[in-house]
Protein backbone atom coordinates (compact mmCIF):
# COMPACT_ATOMS: atom_id res chain seq x y z
CA UNK A 1 0.00 0.00 0.00
CA UNK A 2 1.29 3.34 -0.94
CA UNK A 3 0.62 6.75 1.05
CA UNK A 4 -0.99 9.78 -1.68
CA UNK A 5 2.04 12.13 -0.56
CA UNK A 6 5.81 11.65 0.91
CA UNK A 7 6.82 10.56 4.04
CA UNK A 8 8.21 13.86 5.00
CA UNK A 9 5.32 15.35 4.03
CA UNK A 10 3.34 13.00 6.17
CA UNK A 11 5.05 13.99 8.80
CA UNK A 12 4.95 17.71 8.13
CA UNK A 13 1.12 17.98 7.67
CA UNK A 14 0.53 16.22 11.07
CA UNK A 15 2.46 19.31 12.71
CA UNK A 16 0.96 21.84 11.08
CA UNK A 17 -2.30 20.54 10.73
CA UNK A 18 -1.90 20.22 14.94
CA UNK A 19 -0.37 23.83 15.47
CA UNK A 20 -2.75 25.12 13.45
CA UNK A 21 -5.72 23.35 15.39
CA UNK A 22 -4.10 24.41 18.20
CA UNK A 23 -3.72 27.88 17.57
CA UNK A 24 -7.49 28.34 16.62
CA UNK A 25 -8.96 26.45 19.48
CA UNK A 26 -6.81 29.30 21.57
CA UNK A 27 -7.32 31.67 19.61
CA UNK A 28 -11.70 30.76 20.21
CA UNK A 29 -11.11 30.23 24.00
CA UNK A 30 -9.70 33.54 24.12
CA UNK A 31 -12.54 35.62 22.29
CA UNK A 32 -14.75 33.59 24.61
CA UNK A 33 -12.76 34.95 27.75
CA UNK A 34 -12.98 38.56 26.62
CA UNK A 35 -16.68 38.60 26.22
CA UNK A 36 -17.19 37.56 29.51
CA UNK A 37 -15.51 39.80 31.00
CA UNK A 38 -16.96 42.12 28.53
CA UNK A 39 -20.06 41.44 29.27
CA UNK A 40 -20.08 41.01 32.85
CA UNK A 41 -18.56 44.45 32.53
CA UNK A 42 -15.38 43.91 34.55
CA UNK A 43 -12.29 46.07 34.60
CA UNK A 44 -9.26 43.80 33.02
CA UNK A 45 -5.97 44.87 31.77
CA UNK A 46 -5.84 43.16 28.39
CA UNK A 47 -2.24 43.23 27.95
CA UNK A 48 -1.64 41.14 31.79
CA UNK A 49 -4.62 39.26 30.57
CA UNK A 50 -2.96 38.19 27.10
CA UNK A 51 0.57 37.73 28.73
CA UNK A 52 -1.35 35.26 30.93
CA UNK A 53 -3.16 33.37 27.98
CA UNK A 54 -0.12 33.31 25.83
CA UNK A 55 1.53 30.97 28.61
CA UNK A 56 -1.48 28.06 27.60
CA UNK A 57 -0.24 27.90 23.68
CA UNK A 58 2.95 26.92 23.96
CA UNK A 59 2.09 24.22 26.53
CA UNK A 60 0.03 22.63 24.19
CA UNK A 61 2.43 22.94 21.41
CA UNK A 62 4.93 21.08 23.33
CA UNK A 63 2.27 18.75 23.93
CA UNK A 64 1.36 17.95 20.57
CA UNK A 65 5.53 17.58 19.62
CA UNK A 66 5.64 14.86 22.61
CA UNK A 67 2.43 13.03 20.73
CA UNK A 68 2.87 13.11 17.17
CA UNK A 69 6.39 11.03 17.21
CA UNK A 70 5.31 8.49 19.65
CA UNK A 71 1.81 8.19 17.42
CA UNK A 72 3.55 7.63 14.12
CA UNK A 73 6.38 5.09 15.93
CA UNK A 74 3.50 3.07 17.93
CA UNK A 75 0.58 3.94 16.29
CA UNK A 76 -2.16 5.36 17.27
CA UNK A 77 -3.57 2.70 20.73
CA UNK A 78 0.06 1.63 21.91
CA UNK A 79 0.64 6.06 21.50
CA UNK A 80 -2.05 6.76 23.52
CA UNK A 81 -0.94 3.75 26.37
CA UNK A 82 2.53 5.76 26.40
CA UNK A 83 1.71 9.05 26.39
CA UNK A 84 -0.42 8.33 29.56
CA UNK A 85 2.34 6.61 31.01
CA UNK A 86 4.69 9.60 30.41
CA UNK A 87 2.44 12.28 31.85
CA UNK A 88 1.49 10.26 34.95
CA UNK A 89 5.29 9.86 35.59
CA UNK A 90 5.94 13.44 35.03
CA UNK A 91 3.71 14.03 37.32
CA UNK A 92 4.81 11.84 40.08
CA UNK A 93 8.55 13.20 39.43
CA UNK A 94 6.99 16.71 39.83
CA UNK A 95 4.80 15.65 43.29
CA UNK A 96 8.06 13.41 44.33
CA UNK A 97 10.51 16.43 44.33
CA UNK A 98 7.88 19.06 45.78
CA UNK A 99 6.94 19.11 49.69
CA UNK A 100 3.95 20.46 50.55
CA UNK A 101 3.12 23.52 52.35
CA UNK A 102 4.62 22.84 55.60
CA UNK A 103 5.86 19.50 56.79
CA UNK A 104 7.61 18.41 59.84
CA UNK A 105 9.62 15.69 57.57
CA UNK A 106 12.94 16.28 56.32
CA UNK A 107 13.03 19.13 53.68
CA UNK A 108 13.91 16.32 50.52
CA UNK A 109 12.61 18.41 48.05
CA UNK A 110 11.72 22.20 46.80
CA UNK A 111 9.26 23.88 48.33
CA UNK A 112 6.40 24.33 45.65
CA UNK A 113 5.10 27.82 47.05
CA UNK A 114 8.57 29.59 47.08
CA UNK A 115 9.10 28.40 43.57
CA UNK A 116 5.27 29.54 42.13
CA UNK A 117 6.17 32.93 44.41
CA UNK A 118 9.32 33.46 42.30
CA UNK A 119 7.86 32.43 39.00
CA UNK A 120 4.74 35.02 40.03
CA UNK A 121 7.01 38.03 40.28
CA UNK A 122 8.30 37.63 36.90
CA UNK A 123 6.02 39.41 34.08
CA UNK A 124 3.35 36.84 32.25
CA UNK A 125 4.56 37.97 28.35
CA UNK A 126 8.24 37.05 29.62
CA UNK A 127 7.49 33.23 30.55
CA UNK A 128 4.76 33.28 27.55
CA UNK A 129 8.10 34.21 25.87
CA UNK A 130 10.57 32.12 27.26
CA UNK A 131 8.26 28.94 27.03
CA UNK A 132 7.77 29.93 23.04
CA UNK A 133 11.36 29.97 22.86
CA UNK A 134 11.35 26.42 24.14
CA UNK A 135 8.24 24.97 22.45
CA UNK A 136 9.96 25.64 19.10
CA UNK A 137 13.35 24.10 19.89
CA UNK A 138 11.28 21.24 21.19
CA UNK A 139 9.10 21.51 17.88
CA UNK A 140 11.61 21.27 15.58
CA UNK A 141 13.13 18.54 17.43
CA UNK A 142 9.88 16.34 17.14
CA UNK A 143 9.91 17.43 13.51
CA UNK A 144 12.84 16.05 12.84
CA UNK A 145 12.40 12.72 14.85
CA UNK A 146 9.60 12.40 12.86
CA UNK A 147 10.82 12.39 9.67
CA UNK A 148 13.58 9.65 10.55
CA UNK A 149 10.51 7.69 11.93
CA UNK A 150 8.46 8.20 8.48
CA UNK A 151 11.83 7.50 6.14
CA UNK A 152 12.33 4.28 8.07
CA UNK A 153 8.64 3.18 8.62
CA UNK A 154 7.00 1.05 6.01
CA UNK A 155 3.94 0.67 4.84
Amino acid sequence: MTMPGARKNYAGSKYLLSFIIVTISWLIAVVMQFSVIMIKKEAFEPFDLMGEYLLYLPIFLIICSIIIPIDLKYGVEKGRIIFIFIFVAASLIIMAGTKPGRSNGPNTGMDANAFLNRIGNIPSVVVASVLCAVALIIAFISIRISGSIMKKKEY
